[in-house]
């Protein structure tokens, strides 16, 4: 059985409404920090600038065309790339027994647009999960070029929706103690 309880700070029933306001938003808060876990980032963005410029996606919750000891294969990538029409390249990503690195083929003529040595650009963990390195990486190309590969996560629908209700939060509590400066003065 509940009872009602008076809690007052000396302000009235004011007083008491804004503690339980306050209280519920707190305990609300809490309950969503306690249910949100850290979202694995499924698509990274690859941005290439040197011989071959331009960006593609990849999604690690994507299965490979090819996965063996050589690496991972994509095929028909959608990219940015100058000169690559609508079908996009065929991503290979070397594993690092094989140097690590990266080859772009155009889908549909198959002309190999950029095959380049450097760091292994992707992992996977315990129970087999892709995932992707992120960063920048120095690439040394087939002819002794340089290429700059900048790898980045793409946040999900989900985080920025919970960024964007956590600043409408924030701003909301900032309108709110103006509102009562104003009120008190």
């Amino acid at each position: 059985m509940l009872q009602k309880c008076n809690i007052t700070d000396g302000g009235g029933e004011g007083g008491t409404l804004e503690m339980i306001r306050k209280t519920v938003l707190t305990l609300a808060g809490v309950a969503a920090m306690t249910v949100a876990v850290p979202a694995a980032a499924a698509k990274y963005l690859f941005q290439l600038s040197g011989p071959v410029s331009g960006q593609f996606t990849l999604d690690s919750d994507t299965i490979p065309f090819a996965d063996d000891a050589q690496g991972l294969a994509y095929l028909q990538v959608a990219t940015t790339i100058a000169g690559v029409d609508g079908d996009g390249v065929d991503v290979d990503l070397f594993s690092g027994s094989t140097g690590g690195g990266l080859r772009l083929t155009a889908n549909s003529s198959g002309d190999i647009l950029l095959t380049a040595s450097g760091a292994q650009l992707y992992s996977r963990s315990s129970t087999g999960a892709l995932s992707f390195s992120t960063g920048t990486f120095s690439l040394t190309d087939a002819g002794g070029g340089s290429a700059m590969l900048a790898v980045a996560a793409v946040p999900e629908p989900a985080t920025w929706a919970l960024m964007i209700a956590g600043f409408g939060l924030a701003g909301g509590a900032l309108r709110s103690q103006r509102r009562r400066a104003l009120a008190a003065a």
